[in-house]
């Protein structure tokens, strides 16, 4: 059930995502990463569309897919930990939601940083997020999509990290194997 509402979640966001915005975002990213790192544009190509695209659909969900509310959101700043603790279990769906987000983040970030300038790069764009929606009132602002983000990019971080060393072990056993042969 919870992959159901996860599938039919994502590809209602996925339907709202435009080439103008995936343009916008990878010009974006062009300026994020010549931050990062000090290759030069054309060697960075691939991964500025990957990391473009998928900053678009962070966007697209959080941001642009959204409504404008008329009250004020402040004052909801932990109303997702009431209701989850009334049993609403809708909002522990969207805490699932909300980290496998930034899963890909923290992957696609770390390939480029430090594992705590990820982790700051994730909770930033966590948090700019949630001001973006507190300021234009389209989204509430609260404090476990935060933690829920930054959980996500840190996954991201471990499933990198772990991806990476099991690689260059295997690696190191094959080069082991083919000089005794």
């Amino acid at each position: 059930m919870v992959l159901e509402h996860l599938r039919v979640k994502i590809y209602y966001y996925l339907q709202n995502i435009t080439i103008e915005k995936i343009l916008l975002f990878y010009f974006c990213t062009l300026s994020f990463t010549s931050v990062l790192s000090k290759k030069k544009y054309r060697e960075n190509f691939f991964y500025n569309c990957i990391l473009s695209w998928w900053i678009t659909v962070i966007a697209t969900i959080t941001l642009l897919g959204r409504s404008r509310t008329v009250e004020n959101n402040f004052g909801k700043i932990f109303s997702s930990f009431i209701e989850l603790s009334q049993g609403h279990m809708a909002i522990l769906y969207d805490i699932i939601f909300n980290i496998i987000l930034f899963v890909p983040l923290g992957i696609l970030i770390r390939i480029k940083c430090q594992t705590y300038k990820t982790v700051f790069i994730a909770m930033s764009v966590s948090l700019f997020i949630e001001i973006f929606q507190f300021v234009t009132s389209c989204g509430v602002l609260e404090v476990s999509d935060l933690i829920a983000n930054t959980i996500g990019g840190g996954i991201g971080i471990i499933l990198f990290d772990f991806i990476t060393r099991t690689y260059f072990i295997a690696k190191r056993i094959v080069t082991e194997k083919t000089r005794k042969l």
